[in-house]
């Protein structure tokens, strides 16, 4: 919601951003720059990608969007960068790629967000390619003819290592005609029942106790990494 006290600065600012004309804004600090992104968001209403200069200015201008209008949380996204070097022997940490594909999952859908916050490191990484994770992801509904066997083949394909029982996001398990799997933009794990070749039931679970979270109407199984 738009300040009352500064609604003819508003509307001034708004001005400044006339289709078809180039603007420069400087020296700005982060829930100043936030007011600007709100009013280029309304002005033109498309989706915005801000490129910041760095992780900390990523945060602080991602909690201004937040605290300016909390409708935004839903059309908010926040796409990091790796902590690591791609070629160190740990890689980027799971939830960080994990991030990283829900964003570009977010943006391969209609109803893109209408704010995207990320840094120039970010966007100079490598990941993968919309067209390809569009093409690897797999999406299951009860119901489905995919058994647990044929389901582990395509999982080790898109990098997923089985375990015994999953701790860890990337990581499946299977037992009998229950499948576990863990992908990496979610934040709970997937359990899914089978019966036979049938997908019978999906739903988030805890991996500490076991003890289910929630039922799911659909499995989205992105692929374990970015390359």
């Amino acid at each position: 919601m738009q300040p009352e006290l500064a609604r003819q600065d508003w509307e001034n600012l708004r001005a400044l951003f006339d289709p078809g004309r180039d603007r420069s804004v400087h020296m700005l600090s982060t829930s100043a720059l936030a007011y600007v992104l709100q009013c280029l968001r309304d002005r033109f209403e498309k989706p915005l990608l801000c490129v910041t200069d760095g992780p900390r200015t990523q945060d602080r201008l991602f909690h201004d969007l937040l605290t300016l209008d909390g409708r935004l949380e839903d059309k908010l996204a926040f796409y990091p960068g790796w902590e690591t070097l791609p070629d160190n022997d740990s890689g980027p940490h799971p939830d960080v790629v994990g991030d990283r594909l829900g964003v570009l999952h977010a943006l391969a859908l209609p109803a893109v967000p209408q704010v995207t916050v990320t840094t120039i490191q970010a966007v100079m990484q490598q990941t993968i390619s919309l067209e390809r994770l569009t093409r690897d992801t797999l999406r299951l509904i009860p119901g489905d003819d995919t058994g647990p066997e044929s389901l582990s083949e395509s999982l080790v394909g898109l990098g997923y290592q089985f375990q015994v029982q999953i701790g860890e996001k990337g990581e499946a398990a299977v037992r009998g005609c229950i499948l576990d799997v863990w992908p990496l933009p979610e934040p709970w794990p997937l359990r899914l029942e089978f019966f036979g070749d049938i997908l019978e039931s999906i739903r988030t679970f805890d991996p500490g106790n076991q003890c289910g979270v929630e039922a799911r109407s659909e499995a989205v199984l992105s692929p374990a990494a970015e390359w």
